[in-house]
Parts: C-alpha cells; structure tokens; sequence
C-alpha cells in the first residue's frame, strides 16, 4: 500500500514537473501578480508594488539548486544589458538560509537586490514548483511572461521582449 501511495505521488509530481516545460511562455492576457513584501540579504526591503510603472523581471532560485547555479553568469549578463534600461531584477532566494545567500552573493559578484524567502511562502503564492523559475511583471503589475529553466536568458528574442513591455508602457501614456 505505501509503495502505490509513494508511486501515485510521484506519477502527480512528475506530471505537475513535465506540464511546467522548460522555456518561455507569453500571457496575451496578463495576470495579477501576487504581492510581497521580502528583505535583500543587505536588509533592504522589496514590495512588488513598490516596482509599479516599471518593468520588472523576478528570478525564483535556490543556493542549493544546480540549474540555478548555472543561470548566474548569464543572468548577470542580463542584469548588466536591462539595468541600463532601467529594468530591475530580483533574485528571490527560497527556502534558502540568509548566511548560504550572502556567501553564494559575494562568491559570485552578484550585484542585482537577492530578496529572501525563507520559508518559501511568497514562492508558493507564485505558483512556483520548480527552480529556477522566473517572471517578468509588466508597469501595472501583471505578469506578462513566465520564464522556466536557466537555459532562456541568452535568448535575444526574451531581452527584445522584455525591453518592449517598457517601450509599450511608454506608447500607451503617448496615445
């Protein structure tokens, strides 16, 4: 009996997983994205609302996660091409403790805010089932794009995209 319990959980896992594909997906109808109130690891404090009017692109990522390990580089590529855009980023460490994410940060010359969350409440208000898992907000603050895997963020077609949620912002407050 437990072991078709423990076969029926993973048979659901492993589904939840595969529905979840690595790669980028488009809302045409972007969604609400779930507030949160989160400290960087050098004690500042990040709301979602408090990055209204901007674009914003949210990381989900772990210090023990390997995928996430190997996205750095890239995605300090990326912060370094969208910061002079005025795009931020947050790297939101779940369930990952302050003293690994300060050491993973200095290891690694991380320079974008690394938001904690510890006990991984504001990840599962994201939905998220797997890391690293990533989300561009759009200036009102819906999600407009889900990113999955480590593999997307060398994609120039994702960075053109991103930049032009901010360009379409601006297009709106012209019309």
């Amino acid at each position: 009996m437990k072991k078709t319990l423990l076969l029926l959980i993973l048979i659901l896992i492993s589904s939840e997983v595969f529905a979840l594909r690595p790669g980028i997906k488009h809302y045409p109808q972007p969604i609400k994205a779930a507030d949160f109130t989160l400290t960087d690891s050098s004690g500042n404090i990040h709301r979602l609302n408090d990055y209204r009017g901007s674009v914003l692109i949210i990381n989900f990522w772990a210090t023990w996660c390997v995928p996430c390990r190997k996205e750095i580089p890239a995605l300090k590529q990326v912060w370094s091409r969208l910061h002079k855009e005025n795009i931020p980023l947050l790297g939101i460490a779940t369930k990952d403790s302050k003293a690994d994410i300060v050491h993973f940060q200095k290891e690694n010359n991380i320079e974008f805010p690394l938001p904690m969350d510890a006990d991984g409440k504001v990840a599962d208000g994201w939905g998220i089932i797997a890391v690293p898992t990533a989300f561009v907000v759009n200036t009102s603050g819906d999600i407009a794009m889900r990113i999955v895997g480590g593999d997307e963020w060398n994609n120039p077609e994702l960075l053109e995209s991103i930049i032009s949620l901010k360009h379409q912002s601006t297009d709106k407050l012209l019309h």
